[in-house]
C-alpha cells in the first residue's frame, strides 16, 4: 500500500473519479478500484471496497471497509487469486487494521488531490480575469 500512496503522491498513479468511486490503471500491470458508499449529506465520503487486479482481470488484493458501515462491523482484508483468500483474523481482532488504515490514507489523498486540482484550476481562472 506504501508503494501505491507514495506513486499516487508523486503523481504517477493518477486516479479517475468514476459514478462509484475512483480508477487507476497502470497498463500492463494493475487496475486499482474505489468503490464508495453513497454520498449522504450526514456522511462524509467513504470507501467501501478497495480492489487491486493484475492485468489478466485476477484479484490480487480486496480490502472492504466494513468498520463505518455497521456498529461493531469488522473490516475485511482478502489476498489471493479469485476465491483463494487469506484473512488476516490476528490483525482484525486487534480492532485496528493497518490495511484498511493505509488504504483509507490513500483515499484521503486521492480526495485531497481531486479537491486541491479544482481549487488550482478555479484560482487559475480567477488570475484570467
Amino acid at each position: 500500500m506504501r508503494k501505491i500512496t507514495d506513486k499516487t503522491r508523486e503523481g504517477r498513479i493518477v486516479w479517475q473519479k468514476g459514478t462509484n468511486g475512483f480508477a487507476a490503471s497502470l497498463p500492463g500491470k494493475l487496475k486499482l478500484v474505489f468503490i464508495e458508499a453513497p454520498y449522504s449529506l450526514i456522511s462524509p465520503t467513504r470507501w467501501v471496497v478497495f480492489v487491486v487486479r493484475d492485468d489478466a482481470d485476477n484479484e490480487i488484493l480486496k480490502v472492504q471497509n466494513n468498520t463505518t458501515a455497521l456498529p461493531g462491523a469488522k473490516p475485511t482484508v482478502e489476498v489471493g487469486e479469485g476465491k483463494t483468500a487469506v484473512l488476516l483474523a490476528g490483525l482484525m481482532a486487534l480492532g485496528d487494521d493497518p490495511v484498511v488504515n493505509a488504504v483509507t490514507d490513500l483515499h484521503n489523498l486521492i480526495l485531497s488531490q481531486q479537491t486541491k486540482g479544482g481549487i488550482e484550476r478555479a484560482i487559475d481562472l480567477l488570475d484570467t480575469i
